[in-house]
């Protein structure tokens, strides 16, 4: 009787552990996973993929709509997620990457080539729709 109420108890846990791990796997699907400028950069590297920096401010407003709006839309988290190595870079607290790549304008998104070189830069408010177009346009880029 022990025996089984302990193979139970096991059984349970184990579920509540699988539930536990879909959630997360499935929460994680639903935001985009940012990495700091230099854990971009090295894992770009590593594994051969495009990195997206978005530059970026707390008090520019068009950065926090693009949070709040662009940077929610399924299409382009999946894009970002999938396809890209995602990096944010707070460009008062980290200047010197700003100055870089000449940010005069926020917020601001770049790209850099699986070996590192910049493909280029656009300044500005970019809806998702938008975004998603020039995601797949870059990723076609050899």
């Amino acid at each position: 009787m022990i025996k089984k109420s302990k193979r139970i108890a096991v059984t349970i846990l184990v579920l509540l552990g699988l539930i536990a791990y879909a959630s997360s796997s499935m929460a994680s699907s639903r935001e985009i996973k940012w990495y700091s400028y230099a854990e971009g950069i090295a894992l770009g590297k590593k594994t051969g993929k495009k990195i997206f920096i978005d530059f970026y401010a707390d008090w520019c407003g068009y950065c926090r709509m693009m949070d709040k709006s662009t940077f929610k839309d399924a299409s382009v988290i999946a894009i970002l997620n999938r396809d890209f190595i995602p990096v944010k870079v707070h460009s008062d607290t980290e200047k010197e990457i700003a100055q870089r790549y000449n940010v005069r304008a926020l917020p601001n998104i770049a790209f850099i080539s699986e070996d590192g070189k910049r493909i280029g830069s656009i300044p500005g408010y970019i809806p998702s729709d938008r975004l998603v177009e020039i995601l797949e346009e870059v990723k076609r880029l050899g």
